[in-house]
């Protein structure tokens, strides 16, 4: 249900906010409205569309990218429980004074790692003069991929931020998701949007952050007409199906 909420005059001037897009901007203030009384939201990217921006087409397209902005500026922190996607309004306290609030249904976020003290020991001085092989170039060891990454960036429509995904990719398994799902969703996904032009089709950081693997597909109304390709038309499909190795 919604709540009646309150915006601060000096909001506007936030130096944080002022980093991120006008449309990011509308959205933090915005969750304001369907946020709980301890500021935490779903953060399904389609389900806040239809509550947000019911008359906006391309809204559930754009909001992974505003919430990645806002995550950025650690305006709002996401997060995953049992396959779930939440966000949680950071400072809720600051942004809002409620009284006799109502407690959160919703699962808080997890407590950050603490890091583990390492004891370190003295070094014994090396009698083995050559150098290690297993290390790059200058001693520098290689990083290791996060299993089942690589398969995940082939099937990418737009390769872009390899870092930042392989980052995202990392969280996504943490909480619990299966590399296959997502791959899979990945792929469907490239072909659902190929032809798109490429400033449209979110960075994959931003697909993974979003939870976009559990995106459901939409269902025609019912009596709604359904189309039927021509012969022409399913040979040009397929063709681009196996361009893109899907079959």
């Amino acid at each position: 249900m919604g709540r009646i909420r309150s915006i601060k005059p000096e909001a506007p001037q936030s130096e944080s906010l002022g980093r991120v897009s006008r449309d990011a901007r509308l959205l933090f203030f915005m969750l304001f409205t369907i946020a709980d009384d301890e500021g935490r939201a779903r953060g399904n990217s389609r389900m806040l569309a239809s509550l947000l921006f019911p008359y906006d087409d391309d809204a559930p397209k754009h909001i992974p990218e505003w919430l990645m902005e806002l995550e950025r500026e650690k305006c709002v922190l996401m997060y995953h429980i049992d396959e779930n996607i939440y966000l949680q309004i950071v400072k809720w306290a600051d942004h809002q004074k409620i009284d006799h609030p109502t407690k959160s249904k919703l699962p808080a976020p997890p407590e950050p790692k603490k890091p583990r003290e390492r004891k370190v020991k003295p070094r014994e001085p090396s009698r083995n003069l050559a150098p290690d092989l297993r290390k790059g170039e200058e001693g520098k060891g290689k990083d290791t991929p996060v299993p089942g990454f690589n398969d995940f960036w082939d099937v990418c429509p737009r390769k872009v931020g390899k870092i930042t995904a392989q980052k995202a990719w990392a969280r996504a398994l943490e909480a619990g998701a299966i590399p296959e799902t997502v791959v899979q969703a990945m792929r469907a996904f490239g072909a659902e949007v190929h032809g798109t032009e490429e400033k449209y089709i979110p960075h994959p950081a931003t697909w993974l952050n979003g939870g976009r693997w559990t995106d459901e597909k939409a269902q025609p109304p019912p009596g709604a007409q359904i189309h039927v390709l021509s012969d022409e038309v399913k040979a040009r499909e397929a063709e681009n199906l196996r361009k893109l190795g899907i079959v």
